[in-house]
């Protein structure tokens, strides 16, 4: 036996008393119209019509068939002389505007006609489909309900659309069956291929948002690119403080160590070793730099300083390369990246310090950054 679709209830929650269960229907109800008082009607009208419950209604006989989706496509069986809109609302448990009600129609109401819209002109389909009435067609506008639907078929690379015309006419029988008038219904339905197609809608076409709104998101877009580039800048800066000010003690307290060392020969070998050599700086210059770069300049300069040049496949990419290497930090390009037509690489110019080691031979890759 099938199930009625009378019987269908919604479900309650479960392990709530009656009064915990009225609180919290209460609380919903009072969050759910603050959000639609502050919701702008056009997305309202998109929201409720993905989450109405579809249900469509055709003859039977003596009978009227509602056939509800959202149950399953289960039928409910109301005979035709006591059919009204408020018997099927009280009969399935539901608010008009929680359904999406349609009346299926043989394919013999519909006069149907093909055509070919490039993509570019889909938004304008609802004037293109006007003037095809107007100038292709004897019915008039206010005589008639049409739309149309896309079909998975192309000509010539052109979109193939199926023009559906609906007299008001002939349908007025079809209303008068169930007791309905068109305004009582959101669309009408038929049957192709044997699937039910929702061919013709009849609800208006919600207004487009506000041109404020349109703007606003936008902007909103911008600020939040902005301030997501504006954070990374701000976190890659603030390292670099952190690594300045640490180098800058570290400086300091080798100093201090050199002049305390001044009458002590091993106390200046310790700090002449605290010293990477340039064997050490062009080791580590060929492991960390990538297969595609090769230099065509190298400076070692007093101080910790070191430049080099030279072409890359990725340039963009060899200061945090090259700030990775536990013995350099503080890179930075010394001019601006330019392709090297005749190496089809970039050509880059890039200085570092150099960091120093303790006296144990390790070098203080745990205060880098």
């Amino acid at each position: 036996m099938e199930p009625s679709l009378s019987t269908i209830e919604s479900p309650g929650i479960p392990g709530f008393g009656p009064v915990l269960r009225g609180q919290w229907v209460a609380f919903r109800r009072w969050w759910m119209s603050g959000l639609l008082d502050l919701a702008p009607p056009g997305w309202l009208d998109r929201i409720a019509r993905s989450s109405k419950t579809s249900v469509l209604l055709r003859v039977d006989g003596a009978d009227v068939v509602a056939r509800v989706e959202a149950a399953g496509a289960d039928e409910l069986r109301i005979p035709r002389r006591d059919f009204n809109i408020g018997a099927l609302l009280s009969s399935l448990g539901l608010q008009r505007g929680e359904l999406s009600l349609g009346l299926l129609l043989d394919c013999d109401f519909f006069f149907v006609r093909d055509i070919n819209i490039p993509a570019v002109a889909v938004t304008a389909l609802p004037k293109i489909l006007d003037q095809e009435i107007i100038h292709r067609t004897p019915f008039q506008l206010s005589e008639i309900w049409h739309s149309a639907s896309c079909l998975n078929e192309r000509e010539e690379g052109i979109p193939r659309y199926r023009h559906w015309i609906l007299s008001k006419a002939r349908t007025r029988a079809a209303l008068d069956e169930i007791s309905c008038d068109a305004g009582d219904l959101d669309f009408f339905a038929t049957t192709a291929g044997g699937q039910i197609l929702k061919v013709m809608p009849l609800a208006t076409s919600p207004a487009q948002d506000p041109a404020w709104i349109s703007i606003a998101r936008k902007i909103l877009c911008t600020a939040s690119a902005a301030i997501f580039i504006l954070g990374l800048l701000m976190l890659e800066w603030r390292q670099s403080s952190i690594a300045g000010d640490l180098e800058a003690s570290l400086d300091a307290a080798r100093r201090e160590l050199a002049g305390q060392a001044a009458g002590d020969p091993a106390a200046q070998l310790a700090v002449l070793r605290s010293q990477p050599s340039l064997l050490q700086i062009w080791d580590e210059l060929s492991r960390v730099l990538p297969d595609h770069t090769f230099l065509t300049e190298f400076r070692y300069i007093d101080g910790g300083r070191v430049s080099i040049s030279g072409c890359s496949g990725d340039a963009a990419r060899l200061v945090r390369t090259i700030d990775g290497s536990p013995l350099f930090t503080g890179a930075a390009l010394g001019e601006a990246i330019t392709p090297d037509p005749a190496e089809q690489k970039d050509r880059f110019s890039i200085s570092f310090r150099l960091r120093r080691r303790l006296a144990g031979g390790v070098t203080n890759a745990s205060m880098s950054r």
